[in-house]
């Protein structure tokens, strides 16, 4: 099964390729970062290697993330892109037993077409993250603060959509940015169960960022959905934002998820949580971040909280590496305790 599904995934790559058309004397440019450009089109990616040390758990060191974008500048109306996934490679585990969430696997992380309607209207139509926040649409390891991912980034809410979406972004960066989008059916190219905790159908909803200077932004989510399998109903209402101040900044997001229906027994009729982190820019290269985060999960009796501490160094834009030190104060769930540590590499 896994290599049928390479095979699927590669020949949908190539689909895309051949329909772009690559002229055979397309101008070939790389730079670190940004990718290859091969005339209209651009592969690009990101490597991420990851080494754990939880407590009362196995040390490992995995490639934890290998991924390849594939991204088409056409015309108005086709603008394909393309992202596939290998993850959990391991390298080294030490003493233990496996587990299946230790096994390998490759996905496709994303397959979208972009149709440009206006200058500030884009039609989009695929597999793609959705707008739930903020974390969940950057997700690249490079991109991301730290190694430890927050609950309230990945939890309670479908993270993907398999439908289409309508965007709209203010030329001016005057007017809010607003994404609505609609999922009729299941996923398309489900994530093996290792690496989800529930699968989502009849999913809709909206987001909207409002822009404040340059980078930073407050946004509220909203997002309605049904699991497959317990047949829970789910309304999901988040928010986000970012602040940023003389070499501070802060980051949070929360969502909240009210429950109905189903047919499994559910410790809670609502689940959510919140993390806020602080960082704070040492240098050009240096950086330390800390987190405090909670969260209540439907299926889980005890409540969990841990704090974050960690140090970043990036080398070059493209290139960062972490270390952090996580304590779980409640719960035997969730992020363990432990130290954590990612080499993150862009290309």
């Amino acid at each position: 099964m896994p290599t049928v599904r390479i095979r699927c995934w590669l020949w949908a790559l190539a689909s895309v390729l051949v329909g772009l058309g690559l002229p055979a004397r397309a101008e070939i440019s790389y730079q670190t970062g940004h990718g290859l450009d091969l005339g209209d089109v651009n592969v690009a990616g990101y490597a991420n290697l990851v080494g754990e040390m939880p407590q009362d758990r196995r040390t490992s060191l995995k490639l934890d993330d290998m991924s390849l974008f594939v991204t088409g500048h056409v015309n108005r109306i086709f603008n394909p892109f393309v992202e596939l996934e290998r993850t959990n490679q391991p390298l080294f585990y030490g003493t233990g037993p496996h587990t299946l969430a230790d096994q390998p696997n490759m996905v496709l992380e994303r397959i979208y077409n972009d149709t440009y309607l206006s200058d500030e209207f884009t039609l989009r139509a695929g597999k793609m993250h959705a707008p739930v926040g903020e974390w969940n649409q950057i997700h690249a390891a490079p991109l991301v603060l730290t190694t430890t991912r927050p609950l309230a980034t990945q939890r309670g809410f479908s993270a993907y959509v398999s439908g289409a979406s309508l965007l709209y972004v203010d030329a001016a960066d005057e007017l809010p940015e607003i994404q609505v989008y609609w999922q009729p059916v299941e996923d398309l190219a489900v994530r093996p169960k290792t690496l989800t905790r529930r699968r989502f159908r009849d999913v809709e909803g909206a987001h909207v960022n409002w822009p404040i200077g340059l980078t930073d932004k407050i946004g509220v989510s909203f997002q309605r959905s049904r699991t497959v399998g317990s047949d829970e109903d789910q309304l999901v209402y988040g928010a986000n934002a970012k602040y940023s101040f003389y070499g501070f900044s802060i980051d949070a997001e929360a969502t909240v998820s009210s429950i109905s229906g189903g047919n499994r027994p559910l410790y809670r009729r609502n689940e959510g949580g919140a993390y806020v982190l602080g960082s704070y820019a040492l240098s050009e290269q240096w950086s330390v971040f800390s987190w405090y985060e909670h969260y209540v999960d439907r299926r889980e009796k005890a409540q969990a909280s841990d704090a974050l501490f960690g140090v970043a160094f990036r080398p070059i834009p493209s290139v960062v590496l972490k270390v952090e030190r996580v304590k779980n104060f409640d719960a035997n769930w969730g992020n363990p305790t432990g130290y954590f540590a990612s080499l993150a590499v862009m290309f």
